[in-house]
């Protein structure tokens, strides 16, 4: 008789990512428990059982992981946050989810990381930094891990495609130092298949995989091919070490004013774009180009 798998615990299924995930999970098969923050973010239907909790407080959902055999990790602190808000939400939260994991003897252990991890100019980038320290703490655990590293997601409802579309519709679009970083934006979709893919694979153990799209561009020709209306104002290039540094020095006693941080600027000084991996080519047969050709 085949053994029956367990369930796979999705954190941070209410998200952006996560939303599609839990339901592409469950068309496949698998039974998800879908862990959210907030009560009614996520439906119950078949082969899904929301659960409310917080990551930081086990207690919310460590006996739900007694039938778990796999966990997939989206749940973070994203974009304009204080470094304490990176340090608590995706390093100390990933340490008591870790924990509690093992405890219950969860063999599967998938964190979506962040391309920003390679990034070589990190300078007032919290959020990297608790990235690289929540990738430690996966490695030094106990499971069957696997890190999963996007590059920029795009995609309905995608925040970073929406800041994106603010800075390109702007009376004169802003680029941050020459324009020239690569990024290699990739589909959220092509992301939900790639993590159903690897969650049952056995290669996948073990492995660092960064995740990117079909198609590179330089910052300024991503941002020209989101602008929607034909005629736009000219870029207007503002220095980018200088900008940086300013709202490094600023960003502590002003942040809630700021429309965006120090950090945030890292995308124009790094290049964004994925090496490439065989379990990329193993489950994503053709990738999605993003943003598509109706966006541009």
């Amino acid at each position: 008789m085949e053994q029956r798998m367990g369930a796979i615990l999705v954190t941070g299924a209410a998200g952006f990512v996560g939303s599609r995930l839990v339901d592409a999970l469950a068309v496949r098969g698998e039974q998800v428990i879908a862990l959210a923050r907030k009560a009614g973010s996520v439906v119950a239907r078949d082969g899904v059982t929301p659960l409310v909790g917080d990551l930081l407080n086990a207690a919310d959902y460590e006996s739900a992981l007694a039938g778990v055999d796999c966990v997939i990790h989206l749940a973070a602190v994203t974009g304009k946050a204080r470094p304490d808000a990176f340090q608590t939400g995706n390093v100390e939260a990933t340490k008591v989810l870790i924990a509690a994991c093992e405890r219950a003897g969860v063999r599967r252990f998938i964190m979506v990381s962040s391309i920003a991890v390679t990034f070589a100019a990190r300078q007032h980038y919290p959020y990297a930094e608790s990235k690289i320290a929540a990738e430690a703490a996966a490695r030094a655990s106990s499971m069957d891990v696997t890190i999963v590293r996007p590059t920029m997601i795009l995609g309905p409802s995608s925040p970073i495609e929406a800041s994106l579309q603010r800075l390109a519709h702007m009376p004169a679009t802003p680029i941050f130092g020459d324009g020239k970083t690569r990024v290699e934006p990739v589909d959220v979709h092509d992301v939900v298949d790639f993590l159903c893919g690897i969650a049952r694979d056995p290669d996948a153990v073990g492995a660092t995989i960064e995740l990117g799209g079909p198609d590179a561009y330089s910052i300024k020709d991503l941002l020209a091919k989101l602008r929607r209306k034909p005629g736009a104002p000219a870029f207007v290039h503002i220095p980018l070490g200088l900008t940086r540094g300013i709202l490094g020095a600023v960003e502590g006693p002003l942040l809630s004013l700021l429309p965006f941080t120090a950090g945030q600027l890292a995308t124009f000084a790094n290049d964004s774009v994925a090496a490439p991996h065989a379990l990329v080519a193993r489950h994503l047969k053709s990738r999605r180009t993003s943003p598509s050709s109706e966006a541009a």
